[in-house]
């Protein structure tokens, strides 16, 4: 799967999740690498997420081409529009594997909820 392609599916995986709750952006914020930080900081501050100079730096830039791909899905004729949620600075990578936890997790406790014995008194 291409990386284009792969990145369509973990931003789109994250919408239908439903997880979590996005921000807005707009052209201006796409302008220039100035505008796009004050938006990185603006979507941090929003989600109330921390991180060190080195560490940000790094995310910055995952988050900057995570943006530039939702406004270019937007830009198509798509019956959806994808924004930017609490995944915006994760790679595909990191986003797969989150989701495959919250899966496995998920049928954890759907097997347990099958197999347990109940015991009635009386």
């Amino acid at each position: 799967m291409g990386m284009g392609r792969a990145l369509l599916v973990s931003v789109f995986l994250a919408m239908v999740f439903g997880l979590a709750k996005s921000i807005e952006f707009t052209e201006k914020d796409l302008a220039s690498d100035e505008n796009l930080w004050n938006l990185y900081e603006r979507w941090r501050s929003h989600h109330t997420i921390s991180r060190d100079l080195t560490e940000k730096q790094k995310r910055f830039n995952v988050f900057k081409a995570n943006v530039q791909h939702i406004h270019k899905v937007n830009q198509m004729d798509k019956p959806y529009k994808l924004k930017l949620n609490k995944f915006a600075d994760m790679t595909n990578l990191e986003f797969r594997n989150f989701s495959s936890k919250i899966k496995h997790h998920r049928m954890l406790r759907g097997s347990r909820a099958k197999h347990r014995i109940h015991v009635r008194k009386g």
